[in-house]
């Protein structure tokens, strides 16, 4: 009897506890629950899906919810499954591969130019596979495109932690490089594009910097892995990471366009006025914008391939061989991890940056500005003979290279649009994929060669200047 009257006033104190506990981590839940359970937020959900989200508790908490949730636009769901998709994606970016390339080669007895011709040849893979992921994107959607992407890279990378021979590594870089340079590089910018318009540069810009964060925070990771358990461990990490993070939102929140639902992007409101309206077309309705074979015929979109086959060649010729460069200045290897997360920050201050300035000076102009500080960084480099001035080229480097990539993200959106902007991507990343896959290769064989990369990193202060000279005169094409 003493046990019930003492225990009993404390279980039921604990009962109560726990049932306010539940019911404040309910209100906590509810408004991301909501958004998975019903795209269209005008509609009521059932009674059954009431009870499964309350198993028949807080029904007032759950109208008062759904309130609120109606004035949260769906493309800002959207947008934060994106970032989380290109996060993920890093796992497979070449300034993380880079940190491999001595090890696999010091093991294995391979050259570096054995090494990056897989990285040229599974770059090269996603270029042909481009145009036709972009057609499907402005068909269907991004959600299978990029669902498929991140399951299929995360796949890959973990093959690449069981590698014995030069043909399994081969199959395994050239899976994750098609998955990343096709797939996800051109579904989740083009996802955020037909969702925002008068928000999409800095949208963009917060897309490069998430595969920054990603290379900031994983890079030391990796280092840390490569150096305590083995290549192997830090590449199976990697791969699961990838999985983890990417797959889910992936298939969960990614949709086609937000007119497919009744909204309009931006979330301009039906009832505004018609002028606002006009501007949010509908990629399959009436528009001001280009068609895809007037795109074709304009001199901006060919001046902008050049410029990006280019640049596509320098930045992962660096990318990949950096710091196996910085690595035979003398720099120790306990500060290679730290030149990479200088490179991130760098990185995703210029991606904010550069995509802002297009907002203040016409595009054009700022991708030359933007190539020629890639021309003087890439000097910079070849000077660097300590660990200091590696830093600084360091944080050089990452805000000229995340500009490049920001600003042609930004400045084809703006150029030609919405409606044809999958189709647009579909063709230009091959051109872009085929600098990529160039690049590493090059600078490898000429390395090889020469056991130095004075000849490959001239060519690559060159192909800056020249691609910043051809840049400013692609300006916007005019609609007739």
């Amino acid at each position: 009897m003493f046990g019930v009257t003492i225990f009993l006033p404390i279980h039921l104190v604990y009962q109560y506890k726990v049932m306010y506990v539940y019911k404040r981590l309910l209100g906590f839940l509810i408004p991301s629950l909501v958004p998975l359970f019903c795209l269209d937020h005008s509609l009521e959900p059932s009674a059954s899906t009431r009870k499964l989200l309350l198993n028949g508790i807080m029904i007032k908490t759950l109208n008062n919810v759904l309130d609120r949730s109606r004035h949260v636009y769906y493309g800002w769901w959207l947008f934060f499954a994106a970032c989380l998709i290109m996060f993920s994606s890093g796992t497979a970016g070449v300034s993380l591969t880079s940190l491999f390339v001595k090890p696999v080669t010091e093991e294995f007895g391979w050259s570096r130019g054995l090494i990056s011709g897989a990285i040229s040849l599974g770059t090269f893979m996603g270029g042909l596979v481009a145009p036709f992921i972009g057609r499907i994107i402005d068909q269907k959607g991004a959600r299978v495109i990029l669902t498929v992407g991140c399951l299929m890279q995360g796949i890959s990378l973990i093959g690449l932690s069981m590698t014995r021979n030069i043909w399994s590594l081969y199959l395994c870089i050239c899976l994750a490089r098609v998955n990343f340079s096709s797939l996800v590089i051109v579904g989740a910018p083009t996802a955020v594009s037909n969702w925002f318009v008068a928000k999409r540069a800095k949208l963009l810009s917060f897309l490069i910097i998430a595969d920054r964060v990603s290379m900031a925070t994983l890079s030391p990771l990796a280092q840390w892995m490569i150096i305590t358990a083995g290549w192997r461990v830090a590449w199976s990490v990697l791969g699961s990471i990838c999985i983890i993070i990417g797959v889910i939102p992936a298939f969960v929140l990614i949709r086609r366009a937000p007119e497919d639902y009744g909204l309009l992007p931006d979330g301009v409101r039906k009832n505004s006025t018609m002028q606002d309206q006009d501007a949010y077309q509908s990629p399959s309705g009436k528009t001001d914008e280009l068609s895809f074979t007037d795109a074709l015929k304009t001199r901006a979109l060919w001046i902008l391939m050049a410029v990006q086959f280019m640049v596509g060649m320098v930045a992962t010729g660096l990318g990949i061989h950096r710091i196996p460069y910085l690595s035979d200045r003398g720099i120790d290897e306990s500060s290679l991890s730290g030149i990479l997360i200088l490179i991130a920050v760098g990185m995703i201050l210029g991606a904010y940056f550069w995509a802002t300035l297009t907002t203040k000076l016409r595009g054009n102009i700022v991708i030359s500005m933007n190539l020629f500080g890639m021309a003087f960084t890439v000097l910079f480099l070849m000077n660097v003979n300590s660990a200091e001035l590696a830093y600084i080229y360091a944080f050089l480097d990452g805000l000229m290279i995340s500009g490049s990539q920001t600003l042609m993200l930004v400045v084809m959106a703006n150029y030609f649009g919405r409606g044809i902007l999958g189709r647009i991507r579909g063709i230009t990343t091959p051109v872009w994929n085929a600098g990529f896959a160039l690049g590493p290769l090059f600078a490898g064989l000429v390395y090889d060669f020469n056991d130095s990369y004075t000849f490959a990193f001239i060519t690559f202060i060159v192909l800056a200047f020249v691609a910043g000279i051809l840049a400013s005169g692609a300006q916007k094409p005019k609609v007739y």
